[in-house]
């Protein structure tokens, strides 16, 4: 799609974008992580969401951000919800004090200035598809 865009439009700055991160939560299988939280520089994620990430990545647990390291686990199912399987996420800086199951996390992904420019056009992917998720826009 990009490369038709260029071609058709060679006066335009053509930008790729990833849509935007809904968020998941943080989840575990084994009882003490349910009970205590996760310390150190793992949690627990639905292997869905992990799977839009790649190492390097920025991630922002409520606020705060660190650096995917890899994800561990062929992926154990959730208790409470069989189909959903629960993988490690493991960044690269140590998490301050601990993470509970429901704490708020999300990828963080590059956002367009907001600014108008008539000689722009932006195409949203969806990440896991490589799919475009709209019809590309001029601005």
């Amino acid at each position: 799609v990009v490369f038709e865009i260029e071609r058709a439009c060679p006066d335009f700055n053509v930008v790729v974008l990833e849509i935007a991160d809904r968020g998941s939560k943080v989840v575990s299988w084994d009882i003490e992580h349910r009970k205590s939280g996760y310390t150190g520089s793992f949690f627990g994620v639905y292997a869905e969401a992990a799977a839009r990430l790649k190492e390097n990545d920025t991630i922002d647990v409520e606020g705060k951000q660190f650096h995917v390291s890899h994800i561990d686990g062929p992926g154990t199912p959730d208790p409470a919800d069989p189909d959903k399987m629960i993988v490690y996420l493991h960044v690269k800086e140590d998490i301050e004090g601990f993470l509970a199951d429901g704490t708020s996390w999300k990828k963080v992904t590059k956002v367009v200035d907001q600014s108008f420019h008539h000689d722009r056009i932006c195409v949203y992917f969806e990440p896991l598809t490589k799919l475009v998720t709209e019809i590309p826009r001029v601005g």
